[in-house]
C-alpha cells in the first residue's frame, strides 16, 4: 500500500511539478472531489483514484475569513457577505447564485447537479438547478406549520422532487413535487436518513425503532414505500444512506461509523467500522466511491469503495506541506 501511494505521489509531481502556482494546485491528475476543512478555512482537493489518492494542498477560496463553504465533488458552494457563490476551480472566479437569502445549510443531489439551500430562520428551501456550470435559483418551498421542524433534505438530480425530515424525531417524512405539493409518506418514524438514486426519482429512507430501510419508487408520485430490510441491532439508526450503483444494492451508515451493505435480496452484510467521525456518504467522482468524513482533529479522510465488488475502506493520506503551507506534491 505504501509503495502504491508513493508511486502515485510521484506521478502527481510529474503532472504538476514544484511550481504549480500560487494555489499550489492544477488539474493534471484525476480528482475525486473537494472537502472543506473548517479548522483551517480552506478547501482540500482529493486527487487520484480510490486506493491511490491523496489529499492535495489546501487552498483559500478567496471569499474572506467569515465564508462558509459546502464542498461537492466537482465544485463548492460558499456564502460570504450575505451572498451565495459557486466555484469549480481554485483559480476560477466564483459565480454568484441569485438566491434570495444566504443558506444555513446546503444539501446536494446524488450527482450534484441540483441542491437545496435551507434557511433555518425562514423555514424555507431554495432549489438550485444547473449546477455547477449554469446555477439558477429554480423555486422556493415553504415548509407548512403542520410539518414541524423539517430541517434535513434530499433532492433528485433533476431538481424536481425533494424529501424532507427532521432532527426532531416527531417530523414525518415529507415529499415535495415540482408543483410544490407537500405530502406525508407512510413510513413509521422516527425518520433518520433519506437519499435519492443517481439520475432517478427513486429514493431510500431509514425509519422506525428497528431501523427499517424503505425503497420509495418515484418518490412523490404516491406509490407505497417498500420495506426492503430491517437492520435491527446490526447497527445504530442510519444517519446516511446511498445506492450502490456498481452492486445494485444499498448502503447504510450510522453516526458511530458502522456501515452495512444491503443486497437486493435483502441480505445484510456484517458491519464495517470506518474508525472516523462520520459526516455522511458523499458520492465522489468515481463509480461507487463515497467520502465518509471531513478533516477534523487530525483524522485522515476515509473512502468507502465498491470498485472491486465487495465494500472496502480506504484512507486518503495528506500531502506534505512546508512551513508556509505550500504543498509538496
Amino acid at each position: 500500500m505504501f509503495l502504491k501511494v508513493a508511486l502515485f505521489v510521484g506521478i502527481l509531481y510529474i503532472f504538476q511539478g514544484p511550481a504549480a502556482g500560487a494555489s499550489g494546485f492544477r488539474i493534471g491528475a484525476p480528482r475525486l472531489g473537494y472537502v472543506w476543512d473548517a479548522g483551517t478555512g480552506k478547501v482540500v482537493p482529493i486527487q487520484g483514484i480510490p486506493g491511490a489518492s491523496i489529499a492535495g494542498p489546501a487552498f483559500d477560496p478567496g471569499l474572506g475569513d467569515s465564508a462558509r463553504v459546502w464542498a461537492a465533488s466537482g465544485y463548492f458552494v460558499a456564502v460570504s457577505g450575505g451572498k451565495t457563490f459557486v466555484a469549480t476551480e481554485p483559480d476560477a472566479a466564483p459565480r454568484e447564485i441569485a438566491a434570495p437569502f444566504p443558506p444555513d445549510q446546503v444539501f446536494f443531489s446524488p450527482r450534484e447537479t441540483a441542491a437545496v439551500l435551507w434557511s433555518e430562520e425562514g423555514r424555507f428551501a431554495q432549489v438550485v438547478a444547473g449546477l455547477p456550470g449554469n446555477p439558477a435559483a429554480a423555486r422556493r418551498i415553504v415548509v407548512p406549520d403542520w410539518a414541524g421542524r423539517a430541517d434535513l433534505w434530499a433532492i433528485s438530480d433533476d431538481g424536481e422532487v425533494l424529501l424532507a425530515w427532521g432532527t426532531d424525531a416527531a417530523v414525518p417524512l415529507l415529499s415535495i413535487d415540482s408543483g410544490g405539493r407537500v405530502q406525508t409518506l407512510p413510513v413509521a418514524g422516527p425518520v433518520t436518513a433519506a437519499a435519492f438514486r443517481p439520475g432517478s426519482r427513486d429514493a431510500l429512507a431509514a425509519a422506525g425503532p428497528e431501523s427499517g430501510i424503505y425503497l420509495l419508487r418515484n418518490a412523490g408520485a404516491g406509490e407505497a414505500p417498500q420495506l426492503v430490510a430491517v437492520l435491527g441491532d446490526l447497527a445504530g439508526a442510519p444517519s446516511a444512506l446511498a445506492f450502490d450503483e456498481a452492486g445494485g444494492g444499498w448502503v447504510a451508515a450510522d453516526a458511530e461509523g458502522a456501515i452495512v451493505t444491503i443486497a437486493m435480496s435483502g441480505e445484510i452484510s456484517a458491519p464495517l467500522v470506518c474508525g472516523c467521525t462520520l459526516s455522511g456518504l458523499r458520492r465522489l467522482n468515481a463509480e461507487s466511491a463515497f467520502l465518509l468524513n471531513r478533516p477534523a482533529g487530525g483524522e485522515l479522510l476515509r473512502i468507502l469503495d465498491f470498485s472491486r465488488g465487495a465494500a472496502r475502506l480506504l484512507f486518503v493520506p495528506a500531502s506534505v506541506t512546508d512551513e508556509n503551507g505550500r504543498g509538496d506534491q
